[in-house]
């Protein structure tokens, strides 16, 4: 599922993954490059069932290219500014 969700965008089913419940300082990184994406201090639970974080670091890029999301779903899909992974597609427009 890893593999999907990272390289072919699919959505992991909710509350699934192990990043939920960790509770560590440091930071997030990309599964495939390692760069550096958020920082642990701005994780919250949304209660989505998906680890949340309210900031981004600099290796976070917005994908508004991608016509159905952006119009029909309005949102913008996260990756990785590295390497391109997939990283989510917010519920709503990211700013």
């Amino acid at each position: 599922m890893g593999y999907r969700v990272l390289h072919d965008g699919e959505t992991e089913p909710p509350f699934s993954s192990d990043l939920n419940r960790e509770k560590r300082n440091g930071t997030y990184v990309c599964a495939a490059c390692k760069t550096t994406l958020f920082a642990a201090a701005t994780k919250f639970d949304s209660g989505s069932g998906w680890p949340s974080f309210y900031a981004a670091l600099p290796g976070v890029s917005k994908d508004e290219d991608n016509v159905v999301d952006k119009y029909v779903n309005m949102r913008a899909e996260v990756r990785c500014s590295s390497c391109g992974g997939h990283l989510v597609r917010p519920v709503q427009t990211c700013n």
